[in-house]
């Protein structure tokens, strides 16, 4: 039977080093209205679906809860069907944690999104209006838009003249579409993170007239220029070069040795895994890349989304995460986003998947 944990207990272990996993209960709707800072959101009803990707091993302390407690008793014994043997349920439930003042957030994806938001402080990023970008276009002032949505988002709709550069791929499509670092480039999303942390990779490459547009394509859209999107496939991309290929390398290994990234070998991860250690693969490439083939038990991550997307995949908090790619340079910038966005134990698997 699952053990119960109190409020300062649980503070206590989200203070701490050791691996743990939170786990909010509750439906989607009631967590983004209120949490607990970095706890992972998987509704009572999806627990057998979803658990075994966030909390991969069954030994590692996971606590439940809800808004009073009586659906976290519910779901721990779920849990111990499926031969979790560590489990706790926060007594009082998100209630109780309130009641006593600790500190509830509310939205989606937050530590990824707080990362963008101190980038743009810290580093200055501007950002250009959709008003100014509208009349930017209107006057043919030559500008570059990249847009840093996956694929799927991007054909179904864009701004006018945009390229495609989901992701990691920004790094390896900018430098040869733009030859000139001090040309005018816009990144943009569909509302502000993922143009943020486009901007901050570009602008780490050199790339000096840099911005990101603010609201994206949600704020085109509310300022009633629709009709002006674009789908489909987008400004032709260049084939890349080897130019661009060299740069985009050069610059994840200078990112590496600057943020302090770690390489692991694959002899090293065969062994770590063998030893039982708990490890999250993430594959940073194309999607069409990744269904070609990949590591057993890795999982899709693409790039830039990265931030964004990894609490939806990695549930256990101080556990090691390795992103990999067809080399190492995506792996890089990845992690180097990963590691701002408060995931400190991350490396790139060294030589890539191929």
């Amino acid at each position: 039977m699952a053990s119960t944990i109190s409020r300062q207990a649980l503070k206590t272990l989200m203070d701490s080093e050791t691996l743990y996993a939170v786990i909010d209960v509750r439906d989607w709707g009631e967590f983004s209205l209120g949490q607990i800072f970095g706890a992972s959101c998987i509704p009572r009803g999806s627990l057998e679906k979803y658990i075994s990707v966030l909390v991969p091993k069954a030994d590692v302390h996971t606590v439940l809860y809800c808004d009073t407690g009586q659906r976290s008793i519910r779901a721990a014994t779920s849990l111990e069907t499926l031969g979790y043997t560590n489990v706790s349920v926060l007594a009082g439930g998100l209630n109780s944690w309130i009641a006593v003042g600790y500190k509830t957030l509310h939205g989606w994806s937050l530590r990824g999104k707080e990362y963008g938001e101190r980038l743009q402080v810290e580093e200055g990023i501007p950002e250009m209006t959709v008003e100014e970008l509208h009349v930017h276009l209107k006057q043919d002032k030559q500008l570059y838009i990249f847009d840093t949505r996956t694929e799927p988002e991007f054909q179904t709709a864009h701004l006018p003249g945009a390229y495609c550069a989901p992701g990691g791929q920004l790094a390896l499509i900018a430098p040869e579409v733009v030859q000139d670092k001090t040309r005018t480039i816009v990144t943009n999303c569909a509302g502000r993170t993922r143009s943020l942390l486009g901007a901050h990779v570009l602008q780490r490459m050199g790339f000096t007239n840099v911005y990101a547009l603010k609201g994206g394509t949600g704020a085109w859209r509310i300022a009633g220029h629709t009709e002006e999107l674009e789908k489909g496939d987008g400004a032709p991309l260049p084939r890349l070069s080897e130019a661009a290929i060299t740069a985009c390398k050069q610059f994840a290994e200078q990112v590496a040795r600057e943020d302090g990234i770690p390489s692991i070998t694959p002899q090293e991860l065969h062994a770590r895994q063998a030893a039982g250690e708990l490890l999250y693969l993430l594959d940073v490439r194309l999607l069409d890349e990744y269904q070609a083939g990949h590591l057993p038990g890795a999982h899709f991550c693409p790039g830039t989304q990265i931030a964004l997307l990894v609490e939806c995949l990695v549930g256990v908090k101080n556990a090691s995460i390795i992103t990999m790619c067809a080399d190492r340079a995506r792996a890089i910038i990845a992690a180097s986003l990963l590691k701002g966005a408060g995931y400190p134990n991350v490396s790139v698997l060294d030589g890539g998947i191929t």
